[in-house]
């Protein structure tokens, strides 16, 4: 079965199930049904699998309607991408991107490279939790994290000055954790990422440190604002509000995504106060905070509830957040990644990385090869 054939029969499987399908696209699946009875396994595989119904859970963080307008818009306007035009349509790449890596079992997948390739699982919730007290503890699960220092213990006397007591909880590669912190604040932290945090606030502060990127619900104080210190001494304020923070030690921009109530993000002398659907960036080359509008707060965030949605992302973007969640290295084998354009696409973070290249494959034109947990990356031979 060709590729572009196959995610056709992923997207009619998909849209039959959300009652979406014109009758001469019901004809079509009805007819590929009849076509074998492997093919009726198949589609009880796809329909009965936890990635098609977490796909379903997420639709009303997706907006397939404005998928489709973007795909019919992109063909009217005849402004297709070179990454497009290849062997795979446009309908069926952009498809590819938002649906075949959760639709399509591991039968649809070709054979090349798949011995290796399987090895590499998706990230898992783990964490390494230093105490106060440097005892370290392998976190895994949700099991609560008690101590037997009270709330009266957590100051301690050094040198006339009173210091709180801090935690630190390291997330490793291949590895994402969901921390509560004491006041009820509920923090998710992606891999790769760094928080310290005191084991009781004060009384009149909250305030923790970050790298990396987390997601937070913080518990609304107004006797007590909350406060998180990133990488070039950004300052996040706020009372009580949900947001999202990328903010990794390398070279990529800082973004604070707000999803609802207020924040006010400071550096040195420049500040701004978001609103909802609003990304607060800080240039980290030009040192530069900025603002603007983002289309749906809700895509930054998707990562914590088991989704990475990029829109209009460069290559290098998707895979460096892929990489960090499967724990690979990604190299590029004479590939100009500025020249490859940029993607939109849903990857479902629960599949293993096998599915994953194979679509990147097709909707890139790059072969992969892989050596233990390096990615190569390198032009097709075409």
């Amino acid at each position: 079965m060709e590729y572009k054939h196959e995610f056709e029969i992923a997207e009619l499987i998909f849209r039959q199930r959300l009652g979406q399908l014109q009758p001469d696209e019901q004809k079509k699946l009805s007819d590929w049904l009849d076509q074998s009875p492997n093919h009726q396994v198949i589609y009880q595989e796809i329909v009965s699998g936890d990635s098609f119904h977490k796909r379903l859970k997420i639709e009303g963080q997706v907006d397939n309607k404005k998928i489709y307008a973007k795909i019919e818009h992109r063909i009217k306007q005849n402004t297709i991408r070179r990454w497009i035009v290849r062997s795979v349509s446009v309908a069926a790449v952009l498809i590819a991107g938002i649906f075949s890596v959760y639709l399509i079992p591991d039968r649809f997948v070709p054979e090349f490279e798949s011995v290796q390739v399987a090895a590499i699982k998706p990230g898992e919730v783990k964490a390494i939790l230093t105490l106060y007290n440097g005892e370290k503890r392998m976190l895994s699960g949700d099991e609560q994290i008690t101590d037997s220092i009270s709330a009266d213990e957590v100051l301690s006397m050094a040198g006339g000055e009173i210091k709180p007591a801090y935690n630190k909880i390291e997330i490793p590669r291949g590895g994402e954790y969901r921390l509560l912190l004491s006041d009820g604040t509920v923090v998710w932290l992606n891999s790769e990422s760094i928080m310290e945090y005191p084991v009781a606030f004060s009384a009149n502060k909250r305030m923790v440190r970050l790298s990396g990127e987390a997601y937070f619900e913080v518990r609304r104080d107004t006797a007590r604002p909350f406060e998180i210190i990133t990488n070039e001494n950004i300052h996040i304020n706020v009372l009580g509000t949900t947001f999202n923070v990328h903010s990794y030690n390398d070279k990529s921009d800082i973004l604070i995504t707000l999803v609802n109530g207020s924040v006010a993000v400071e550096h040195k002398d420049q500040q701004t106060v978001l609103c909802p659907n609003q990304q607060a960036v800080f240039n980290r080359e030009k040192h530069e905070l900025s603002v603007r509008d983002v289309p749906d707060a809700l895509a930054y965030c998707s990562w914590k509830n088991g989704m990475f949605c990029f829109e209009n992302e460069p290559i290098n973007v998707i895979l460096d957040a892929l990489s960090k969640w499967y724990d690979v290295k990604i190299e590029y084998n004479g590939v100009e990644v500025v020249r490859l354009g940029h993607f939109s696409m849903n990857i479902d973070r629960s599949e293993c990385f096998t599915p994953i290249l194979t679509m990147l494959k097709q909707v890139t034109g790059l072969n992969y090869r892989i050596q233990g947990k390096t990615v190569i990356l390198s032009p097709s031979k075409e």
